[in-house]
This record gives C-alpha cells, structure tokens and sequence, in this order.
C-alpha cells in the first residue's frame, strides 16, 4: 500500500494499549493515517501514542471500555469533534478467560466479562462508528478475530465462541453495509508473538516450539511453516483490508495462521 493513500485519513484501533493492537496502530500510522488509540489502560496507550510519534506518525490516544456503550458513542463523539471524520475502524479490543476451564468449570461472571469486550464490544463500536460511516458512504470496519474462532481450543470456550460469534458478526456487517459502500472484513490471527502469549506459555511451562509442532494440548494443529507469527504480519493483513487494494473484498476473513487452520 503507497503511503500517499493514507494522509487524511483518521483510523481508530480499539486495544491499541499491547500487542497486536499496537501493532496496527503504528502500522496505520507509519503510512500516513492519523491514529485514535482506543484502550482501558492509559499508560499504556500513552505508550503507544509516544513510540508512534518517535516514529514521525500521528496518534491520539482515547481512554475507553467498548463494552460500555456509553463511553463508545462518547468516543465516537470526540473523534468527530476532533478530526470531522472517520475513515477506519479496527475492533480489536478482546482477551480470553483469566483462568483456563472447560466449560462445566465456566462461571457466568468469566463468560461475561470475555464476551463483553470481545464480541460486544465489536458490535458497539461498529454500530456507533457506522453511523458515521453511512452518512459519507464509505469506509472499512476490520474485525480481528482469531483462530480459535475457528478450531476449538481446550480450556477457552468463552473466548471461542466470542471469536466466532466476532467472525459472523463480520458477515451480518457486510451484509448491512455493503449497500452505503462500507466493505467489513476480518482477520484471524494464529499464534502471534506478543508479550500475553510469551507470559501465558511461561506460566504454563511451554515454549513456542511445542505450539509450533502442535503438542500441546491448548493447541493440537501444527503450523505449516513451522514457526509463530509476528504482530507486523498481523497489522500488514490489517492494513491491507483497510485499503484501495481490497476494494472489491469484503463479508470475508483472512486467516493469518502460518497454516495452522487447514489442518
């Protein structure tokens, strides 16, 4: 994508505080979009938004909780006010449960709390940017979801069945939107280097070589090109949908697994 394409253009990535969301962020903004950083956690967004402007790029950082819907229409609000527009939005925003249990272990409140922000808030910050969108007649929303969203993963059922409620929720958009010339798409990320999965294996006693040839029971596929992936690879897949060079795709998801899904 030529980095012409890009100035002027307001981008909001929600989770933008920490790995992959970060990621994108400095990826938007490094070819020329103006950033909004969407996050719970304001020293880390101030983080992100310094390293983008170390970088030369430009990035604003918003405290908010998208699954609060308040706080998303009134970040939705202060983005118009600020910048007269929207161009981009990246729901990224999600985690997975605190403590790995199958189903039958599941409380209500943990089911909850993963759905909230994970699939939830997607919807809340789709429905309010849109609106925006609509009105232009154009625009691109970018769901990220993941592959567990496809294959099961043991232990992780609410973050499951968020990613994949996450990936449909992706086709009912497109559906509805396609029609005011907004293309929404996804991408499934597969194991990605971040900083929660380097803390997650170590607290299980597991290495990224054992997830690389699918041994450990959290993940049973192996990754055909025997290796994690990187959040620069995610954040380019990202970039990609968001721009002209997809113009013609949308209602679908990009998975983003080193192969891991096909198996």
């Amino acid at each position: 994508m030529e980095h012409q394409e890009l100035p002027g253009k307001v981008v909001i990535v929600t989770g933008a505080g920490s790995g992959i969301g970060r990621a994108i962020a400095g990826m938007f903004a490094e070819h020329g979009a103006t950033v909004v950083a969407l996050g719970r956690t304001p020293g880390r967004l101030k983080a992100a938004v310094a390293e983008i402007a170390d970088a030369g790029g430009q990035a604003v950082a918003m405290p908010c909780d998208v699954s609060v819907e308040d706080q998303v229409a009134e970040t939705a609000r202060a983005v118009l006010d600020r910048f007269g527009r929207i161009d981009v939005l990246v729901n990224n925003a999600g985690f997975g449960p605190a403590e790995q249990a199958p189903i039958a272990q599941t409380e209500l409140a943990e089911w909850n709390r993963v759905l909230a922000t994970t699939l939830t808030g997607a919807m809340l910050c789709s429905k309010h940017v849109s609106r925006h969108l609509i009105e232009r007649g154009e625009g691109a929303i970018i769901n990220v979801t993941s592959l567990a969203g496809k294959l099961p993963r043991v232990g992780m059922g609410p973050y499951c069945a968020a990613k994949a409620g996450l990936e449909h929720l992706t086709r009912v958009l497109a559906l509805e939107l396609a029609q005011h010339g907004i293309r929404v798409n996804a991408v499934s990320p597969g194991t990605t280097r971040t900083e929660h999965l380097e803390g997650d294996l170590s607290r299980a006693g597991a290495s990224y070589d054992e997830r690389v040839t699918g041994s450990l029971p959290r993940f049973r596929s192996p990754i055909l090109l025997g290796r994690v992936g990187d959040a620069a690879e995610q954040a380019m897949a990202v970039l990609f949908l968001a721009s002209p060079a997809a113009g013609f795709i949308t209602g679908q998801v990009l998975y983003v697994d080193g192969g891991a899904g096909i198996i």
